[in-house]
C-alpha cells in the first residue's frame, strides 16, 4: 500500500512538468558550441535552413530589436526554465511589443518613447549605391539567382562591372550607412502579468499542439507585413528550440497558432492597449494634432 502511494506522488509529480520533460516532436537542437559573434544571431539552429537573403535580413532586424528591449538571445542554449517569447510588429499603426511567458506570469515589454529599429533614410548614399541596395534587396544573394535568364545575366554583368555586389560586408554597410535613428531616445515601460499554474498549462498546451513546433520558420503572403501584423513567436525549452515569423493575414480563417496569439494578446492586456492606442491616433488625426 505504502508503495502504491509513493508511484501515485511521483506520477502525478511528473504529470505536473510534462511540458519540461517531453522532446517535442519538431523545433531545433541547441548548437554544441558557438563563438562570440554568434550572440549576435537570435536564431542560430536555424541559420543554416534559412535563403541567406531571409537569414541576412532577419539577423539584422532582430540584433537591433533584441538589443533595444535588452533581450537575451535564446537560441544558443536551454534556460533553466522553459521560456517563450512573442514579438508583435504592427502593420501601420501601433507599438511593437515583447511579451514573454516564464512559469508564473507574462513579462510585456511596451515602448514608451522612440523607436527599437532605426528608420532608413537612402539620402546618405549616392545614386550608384542607392541603385546597388535596390538590387541587393531584390536579388541577394546575386550568385546564387536561379530565375530568368535575362535576368540572371544582367545580374551577372552587373557582379563583374561592380564585384562589392557578391559581398555580404558591402551590403551590411549600405544598410547601416543609411540608418537614421529616431529623434526620442528609446526607453521601454516593463510590466508583469501573474498567471496562475492552470493558465500557464493551459498556454504552453495550446502552443504544442497548434502545430509550431512543425512550422516553417517563415510563413508569409504577398501582401504580408503592410496589410497585416507580423509576429515573432519562439521557445526555448530543456531539449530545443523554435522559431517562427508569421504573418497573421496569410490565412483566411484563425488556425490553431493563431488562437493561441491572440489569446495571449489578451490576456497580457496589449490587445486592449493597442486598441487604445489607434483609438487616441485617429482622435488626434482627426483634430489636427497629428
Amino acid at each position: 500500500m505504502r508503495l502504491l502511494i509513493v508511484l501515485l506522488v511521483l506520477f502525478g509529480i511528473s504529470s505536473c512538468h510534462t511540458n519540461e520533460g517531453n522532446i517535442p516532436d519538431g523545433g531545433y537542437y541547441y548548437p554544441d558550441s558557438f563563438s562570440d559573434k554568434d550572440t549576435l544571431v537570435f536564431f542560430y539552429p536555424l541559420k543554416d535552413s534559412m535563403s541567406s537573403k531571409d537569414s541576412f535580413e532577419l539577423s539584422m532586424y532582430t540584433t537591433l530589436l533584441f538589443g533595444s528591449f535588452e533581450e537575451p538571445n535564446l537560441s544558443l542554449a536551454p534556460p533553466e526554465k522553459p521560456l517563450y517569447r512573442m514579438v508583435y510588429i504592427p502593420s501601420i499603426i501601433g507599438n511593437t511589443t515583447i511579451i514573454t511567458l516564464h512559469e508564473h506570469m507574462l513579462e510585456v515589454k511596451e515602448i514608451k518613447q522612440g523607436g527599437p529599429t532605426p528608420w532608413v533614410d537612402t539620402e546618405n548614399l549616392d545614386s550608384l549605391e542607392r541603385e546597388h541596395l535596390h538590387i541587393l534587396e531584390s536579388y541577394f544573394p546575386i550568385e546564387k539567382y536561379e530565375g530568368k535568364i535575362w535576368t540572371k545575366n544582367y545580374l551577372d554583368s552587373l557582379a563583374k562591372a561592380s564585384p562589392e555586389l557578391l559581398d555580404v560586408n558591402y551590403y551590411r554597410n549600405l544598410v547601416e550607412s543609411n540608418r537614421v535613428v529616431f529623434d526620442d531616445i528609446f526607453a521601454y515601460n516593463k510590466r508583469k502579468v501573474p498567471l496562475t499554474k492552470e493558465q500557464y498549462s493551459d498556454l504552453v498546451n495550446l502552443i504544442d499542439k497548434s502545430g509550431y513546433w512543425k512550422m516553417r520558420p517563415s510563413i508569409s503572403c504577398p501582401a504580408a507585413p503592410m496589410d497585416g501584423d507580423t509576429y515573432i513567436f519562439e521557445a526555448a525549452t530543456k531539449h530545443k528550440y523554435n522559431f517562427v515569423e508569421y504573418h497573421a493575414e496569410c490565412n483566411d480563417n484563425p488556425s490553431d497558432f493563431l488562437l493561441l496569439i491572440r489569446e495571449i494578446m489578451r490576456i497580457s492586456g496589449v490587445e486592449e492597449s493597442e486598441e487604445k492606442f489607434r483609438e487616441d491616433f485617429f482622435e488626434k488625426r482627426r483634430k489636427g494634432e497629428l
